[in-house]
């Protein structure tokens, strides 16, 4: 129980890290990090739950960032280059959120698990 919540806590820290971070060493090792705390936790429809709702939140995020870069080539003003380098941060996150939603889904559907039911770890 103590290590969900740290790999909990843990998920949300990387996360946040993620979004910001540029250095392609660095997000590959957060990257890494991140997947292993996915796995501490579990494949379980609260975790299916919880990548949603990064998802979602996640897409508020490029939505912001999409208009400052907008803003900014529009404007003609200096960090444009690094509001770009954000928003394909963003994606890219997006995209390996979506991917491993897809994985969670599979894998529930595939150990034939119901909503409210417990976990299973690979």
């Amino acid at each position: 129980m103590m290590r969900a919540f740290v790999a909990q806590q843990n998920v949300q820290r990387f996360e946040d890290l993620l979004l910001t971070e540029n250095d392609p060493g660095k997000r590959d090792v957060l990257l890494r990090l991140l997947l292993e705390e996915e796995d501490a936790i579990g494949r379980t429809y609260a975790n299916l739950d919880r990548t949603e709702r990064q998802m979602n939140k996640n897409e508020a995020f490029i939505a912001r960032q999409w208009a400052l870069v907008q803003e900014l080539s529009a404007d003609g003003r200096d960090g444009v280059g690094i509001a770009r380098e954000v928003l394909d941060n963003l994606m890219r996150t997006q995209a390996l959120y979506a991917q491993y939603r897809q994985m969670l889904l599979r894998e529930l559907k595939g150990c034939g698990l119901q909503s409210g039911e417990t976990s299973f770890k690979i």
